[in-house]
């Protein structure tokens, strides 16, 4: 735990773009509220206590105007969280997960009030125990081991648009990890072996994000949004693994962010070194969206 307390602290330390503070309205509209790779502060109930904390941060952000038309954002960025597994209590203190990289998005001009968006992103996920800790059970014969980590180049196109007052967002996307790109080109037992080395035991994650607001009134604005996980994994006797989360919440823009109190429901598989564990999670928690 203090190993990723320090991590947090120093990501915290480094220096942010601008952008990392500015937060119109209809700029804090994102396409991953939903997300279960984002970090929430929050508490679930699933017939034992969970918690998890984290955070994300915008290391670097460059913004540009390619022509009168078209606008390109490239980030670097990074997140971690902290989990509990067990049932011993509430507090984040046994499992971690940490991801990194960089993307780069292209979003079109508008067109009958609709923009499309393309994005590209290479990333390094981890998830691990944090100290001696060691799950209670070992990953099912027919799991995913090594939870949801890996290299990934995480490809996805969507499109967002406003009609009066609502604004809907969406993206579908897939995380494709290395052995994936190898199985790809024919290279099956390299993929293997790329996975046992690497500790990476998906092929795909496919995934859908949408977000659906309302921005009529300017300090507070009703937000639903939902996200869909599908990892395919690379051992051929393994499960398929969906998970979900729904969630409703209410945005309320700062002069620098906003807040976004919610409520959300997480379906099938868990998070991480939890991908193994189909539960149902009630929560609630707090954002601050940049």
């Amino acid at each position: 735990m203090r190993c990723l307390v320090s991590v947090l602290l120093l990501l915290l330390a480094l220096p942010a773009h601008a952008a990392w503070l500015v937060g119109l309205p209809t700029d804090a509209t994102r396409v991953d509220l939903a997300s279960r790779d984002v970090p929430t502060t929050q508490l679930d109930f699933d017939g034992r206590a969970h918690g998890a904390i984290g955070g994300s941060l915008v290391i670097w952000q460059r913004d540009a105007v390619l022509n009168p038309w078209w606008e390109m954002q490239w980030q670097v960025f990074a997140l971690a969280a902290a989990d509990n597994g067990t049932s011993r209590g509430p507090w984040p203190t046994e499992l971690a997960r940490w991801q990194a990289g960089t993307r780069l998005w292209l979003r079109s001009p508008e067109f009958r009030h609709a923009r499309l968006q393309f994005d590209v992103g290479a990333l390094r996920q981890v998830a691990t125990t944090l100290g001696s800790y060691t799950l209670p059970e070992s990953p099912p014969t027919n799991g995913i081991a090594f939870g949801g980590g890996g290299y990934v180049l995480d490809l996805g196109v969507g499109a967002d648009g406003a009609r009066g007052p609502i604004r809907v967002n969406f993206r579908i996307g897939d995380r494709v990890h290395l052995p994936g790109w190898l199985a790809l080109v024919g290279q099956r037992n390299w993929a293997d072996v790329t996975g046992d080395a690497l500790g990476d035991n998906l092929l795909h994650q496919f995934q859908l994000d949408g977000t659906l607001s309302v921005v009529a009134w300017p300090h507070w604005q009703p937000i639903f949004a939902l996200h869909g996980d599908l990892l395919i994994p690379l051992d051929a006797s393994s499960q398929l693994h969906f998970g979900s989360r729904y969630l409703l919440g209410v945005l309320h823009p700062l002069e620098r962010g906003a807040i976004l109190p919610f409520v959300s429901l997480d379906v099938g598989a868990g998070p991480g070194l939890l991908v193994n564990r189909n539960e149902l999670r009630l929560g609630l928690g707090v954002r601050y969206v940049p």
